[in-house]
């Protein structure tokens, strides 16, 4: 009997292991073109794409730590979304649109600091972005995930919205901004709210600099971009846009959005700022009883930038969990076609009234 029940148990964990194991297989068809992924897809099959030229581990993982990666690689997307608490189906997605757009060369992994600054501190070499081509003159789309600066959440957060933006012809950069390790605040950083999410706000002003800078040549458009951001990747997006004593874009030499999307966004300080009618437009969404009390804060928040004379959305879907991304399957579905309309009303508004 003693040997029996640790074979036993030996047993049904062996059965458990198997049933979070994900399959590999070839990257491309008969037509050498890359195939589609699937929810029983492993991530080991997915960091080694080819698509994403030697970065997928970075750009993909969930995690800040490259060995979790390691050794979580054997793992579905359907099993680890399980346990995340995410849907495999958007996060199938995801990867479906930019293995598509690969296919029509259409994606570039791009590198956002200069070769000088990562030489310096090669903590800036894990600033990436994925820049999907999107139809010429169509303004931009930047997209920044959650995970609490630990990680950065784009299976969820990242890559389906890209999805859903670059398939109506937006073109989209999904940040790989610094988390973990490679955040490091600086110990300057004055007036901060919260060091690491100032720190990781430079890497979207970095990006934001790199695409205006490479603008023409590209044929891109920063008139009426905008900013989406669900949890801390809204936290940084909040960092860039407002301040104490409201945003200076001219200081910072950027353009501004036309809008900002912030999903459930890292609320530890927001409800500090300070608002004015010259703020830019918000649409935020988030769930009753957010785990990280999101939906407390807000409610005192968006009736601020309303009184304040600001443009805000803001819907409180009563199931929607904290990292539910497109909400597929919560009453917060749908949420991102109504987002992008809110975007399309304030494209242009800026520079008609500043004529």
């Amino acid at each position: 009997m003693v040997l029996i029940i640790p074979g036993a148990v030996l047993l049904a964990l062996a059965i458990a292991l198997l049933t979070q194991m994900g399959t590999g297989g070839s990257y491309t068809g008969k037509d050498g073109r890359y195939v589609h992924v699937t929810r029983n897809t492993s991530f080991h099959h997915i960091y080694n794409h080819p698509l994403w030229d030697g970065n997928g581990k970075n750009l993909y993982s969930i995690w800040g730590n490259q060995k979790i990666s390691g050794y979580l690689g054997f793992m579905s997307v359907k099993s680890l979304c399980h346990w995340c608490g995410w849907n495999a189906d958007s996060a199938v997605d995801g990867m479906n649109c930019l293995i598509d757009a690969a296919n029509e060369n259409r994606v570039e992994i791009w590198n956002v600091y200069p070769e000088d600054v990562i030489a310096a501190d090669p903590h800036f070499a894990s600033v990436q972005a994925v820049y999907y081509h999107g139809k010429p003159g169509m303004p931009v789309a930047i997209v920044a995930a959650g995970g609490g600066y630990q990680n950065v959440a784009s299976l969820e957060e990242g890559f389906p919205y890209a999805a859903v933006l670059n398939r109506a012809g937006y073109p989209v950069f999904v940040l790989k901004y610094r988390v973990a390790d490679d955040l490091v605040p600086a110990a300057d950083v004055e007036n901060a709210i919260n060091p690491r999410v100032s720190e990781a706000s430079k890497d979207l002003q970095a990006l934001i600099r790199l695409i205006h800078s490479r603008s023409q040549e590209l044929g891109l458009s920063l008139d009426s971009y905008s900013l989406w951001g669900s949890s801390a990747g809204g936290g940084l997006i909040s960092a860039f846009a407002f301040d104490f004593e409201g945003p200076d874009f001219e200081e910072l030499a950027l353009p501004r959005p036309a809008a900002l999307f912030l999903i459930y966004t890292h609320a530890k300080y927001i409800d500090q700022f300070q608002f004015t009618s010259d703020d830019l437009p918000v649409f935020t969404i988030v769930g009753v009883g957010d785990k990280f009390g999101g939906d407390e804060v807000m409610d005192r928040v968006a009736p601020r930038m309303q009184e304040a004379g600001m443009d805000v959305v803001y819907h409180k879907y009563r199931n929607y969990p904290h990292g539910s991304g497109l909400g597929k399957g919560t009453d917060a579905e749908g949420w991102i076609s109504e987002a992008i309309a809110f975007w399309e009303s304030h494209m242009g508004k800026r520079n008609e009234e500043s004529k």
